[in-house]
This record gives structure tokens, C-alpha cells and sequence, in this order.
């Protein structure tokens, strides 16, 4: 390891990582037959099966993506009508769950920005 250098990544035993990779070639057979219309964009972060980047957006009409809409029009900036999450699996999974973070838009709740513990 280098000094200063993040620690590496713990390694997925072989029939859990199989069963990532299955899953998300299912999400992108969904994404590109247009059978999830609000799944926008998943991919890989820097090729690590185990952290996912995701862009998705709400039914037309519903109250999120009306909300998501009002945002990007008072922001003058039409990337924030979508939800940008970031999706990390743990080793342990499928018996564990995935830790989920949002990403955009950044939320603020009275005083400070929405974590409730960041997951």
C-alpha cells in the first residue's frame, strides 16, 4: 500500500460478484429495451462493480418529479429535474443490503443538509 494511499478494496467472494454482475447487465438490458423509463443512467464507478452511479427520474405528473421540475426551474439549471444517486455494495452481498447516498440535488432541511446518517 502506498503511504497516503487508500486502502484497497476488500475482495467479493466469486458466486456474489457473479450475482452483481448479473444484476446489473438485467439493468442494462432494462435501460436500453426502455423498460425502466426513470432509469436514466448506471454505470460503474471507475470500473468498480461495487459502487454504482445512477441518474433516475419520477413518473410524469407525480409529486417528485413536479417538485424535481420546480427546482430546476428556480435554479436555472435543468440537470436537477433528476435524483443522481451512488450505490455501494458490500462484500457481503446479496445478504447484505447496499448502502444508497443522494447525490443530487443537495437537499438542506431547516438549518443543515438532509443526511440522517448519510445512508
Amino acid at each position: 500500500r502506498v503511504l497516503g494511499g487508500a486502502p484497497p478494496t476488500p475482495l467479493m467472494p466469486k458466486l456474489n460478484f457473479r450475482r452483481l454482475m448479473m444484476e446489473f447487465r438485467q439493468v442494462e438490458k432494462a435501460m436500453v429495451a426502455k423498460e425502466e423509463p426513470g432509469l436514466l443512467f448506471c454505470e460503474p464507478v471507475e470500473d468498480n462493480l461495487m459502487e454504482w452511479t445512477v441518474q433516475m427520474s419520477f413518473p410524469e405528473g407525480s409529486v417528485l418529479q413536479a417538485s424535481l421540475e420546480n427546482l430546476a426551474a428556480g435554479m436555472f439549471n435543468e440537470t436537477l429535474n433528476r435524483v443522481m444517486l451512488c450505490i455501494r455494495f458490500p462484500v457481503e452481498y446479496p445478504m447484505s443490503p447496499p448502502e444508497i447516498w443522494l447525490r443530487q440535488p443537495r437537499m438542506k432541511h431547516q438549518s443543515g443538509p438532509v443526511t440522517f446518517g448519510g445512508k
